[in-house]
């Protein structure tokens, strides 16, 4: 059910001189703030009907395993609704503010009218008797920081901090981020698109809101927080890599540097961990993640002292194509997805004339999805494990049915 606060938006006043009916029309960021606030109290009341039907289907589960899987449903259901409701209050708190700041705006103009004979908005009578709770102190050192340096982020401190807290990250990481990326905000395009993160490429949000969101989550997935990466130098491997092909001006060099001066300045410590609930005795445990392609060489020697051996189907110990490549990348400190769907979406992608040691090598099939991977060992040989009664061995990109199946290049 919709709150009753998010169905009033208008601000009713008095009548004009002459009987005439004034409905200011809302500004626009009572607009944004009351479409924000809808649109979470839709993804609540979704959460609500998803978590009824997993309870339900619960109760009459006819297996341990079915049992186990609703249960992981169930719970990260709960957590999801709990963090939207948590994020309502303050997008409520944000509406307060901006029909409070509208409300005063009509009260200016009707002291230069006296025939407009101005009444108390319900609405907002209806939110000063809604007992939320005020901004904290962060959200406001936040804000502070944020006008200072005229971002239109300004006035959302409070959001980083609902979501950073909510998904386990510093908000003044998030914020610092912005400013690596776009300056608050304040850079044109990012403006449009509501993104001042960078996420991409390209990606665009309805809202500021919806932005901060993203970003936390993605922060505290299991890209991130969920791997380990909790200090600014080992986010940025990931986040920002040096030497990518969508960097050509080498812009990623100057990145931690910029987060390392705006966190220190929002009050935080950028050699500490920027993930809440994160002893920094716990920093030096974590894994690092090494810059994009310095452990291909490495990796691909790797891959040749395992020539011979056989596929699992002969042997408990035998290596398929996936596994072949994740080893010889874990031996050198890089952890990779243990699917062929995550190695093909992991690392950068390569031109065919770039390749270098240790790049992986994928092949498609006649319907054109990924069929088996290998490593570039250079001179237009790779190593790989075929399959199925076969062992790991070396194959040429020029004979088939390589030649002709070569679909694209990772880096990792």
């Amino acid at each position: 059910m919709r709150l009753a606060i998010a169905a009033s938006a208008g601000l009713l006043v008095g009548p004009m001189a002459g009987g005439a009916a004034a409905t200011p029309a809302p500004l626009p960021s009572v607009q944004v703030a009351q479409a924000d606030v809808l649109a979470t109290q839709d993804l609540i009341d979704a959460a609500s009907t998803t978590l009824a039907s997993v309870r339900t289907a619960l109760s009459t589960a006819p297996s341990p395993v079915e049992v186990t899987s609703l249960e992981i449903q169930q719970s990260r259901l709960q957590a999801r609704k709990t963090v939207l409701i948590a994020r309502l209050a303050v997008e409520q708190r944000i509406l307060t503010r901006a029909i409070a700041q509208q409300a005063a705006a009509d009260a200016r103009a009707a002291a230069l009218n006296s025939a407009l004979v101005s009444t108390t908005p319900p609405l907002l009578s209806t939110l000063a008797t809604a007992g939320l709770p005020a901004p904290g102190t962060l959200a406001g050192s936040i804000d502070g920081f944020l006008a200072n340096v005229r971002s239109p982020l300004t006035g959302l401190g409070a959001v980083f901090v609902a979501d950073g807290e909510a998904e386990g990250v510093d908000p003044r990481f998030i914020v610092a981020i912005s400013g690596a990326e776009t300056s608050f905000g304040t850079y044109g395009p990012s403006q449009a698109i509501h993104n001042p993160f960078g996420l991409g490429p390209n990606i665009h949000f309805p809202s500021w809101s919806a932005a901060i969101q993203g970003a936390a989550t993605n922060l505290g997935g299991p890209l991130y927080r969920g791997a380990g990466l909790i200090t600014i130098p080992q986010i940025q491997a990931r986040w920002a890599p040096l030497g990518v092909a969508n960097d050509p001006g080498g812009l990623n060099s100057n990145w931690q540097n910029n987060v390392d001066r705006y966190f220190a300045q929002l009050g935080g410590n950028p050699s500490g961990s920027v993930m809440t609930g994160v002893s920094n005795s716990l920093i030096s445990l974590a894994p690092v993640t090494p810059p994009v392609g310095t452990k291909g060489p490495a990796a691909a020697q790797t891959a040749l002292s395992l020539i011979g051996v056989p596929s699992p189907a002969e042997s408990p110990n035998g290596l398929n194509d996936v596994q072949l490549v994740q080893t010889v990348y874990q031996d050198q400190g890089v952890n990779l997805p243990g699917t062929l769907a995550g190695l093909a979406t992991a690392g950068i992608k390569v031109a065919p004339q770039a390749l270098k040691q240790g790049d992986a090598v994928f092949f498609a099939g006649a319907g054109g999805a990924i069929v088996h991977v290998g490593l570039y060992l250079g001179g237009g040989e790779f190593i790989h494990a075929p399959g199925p009664r076969q062992r790991v061995m070396i194959a040429s990109l020029y004979g088939a049915p390589w030649r002709t199946s070569y679909a694209m290049a990772r880096r990792y």
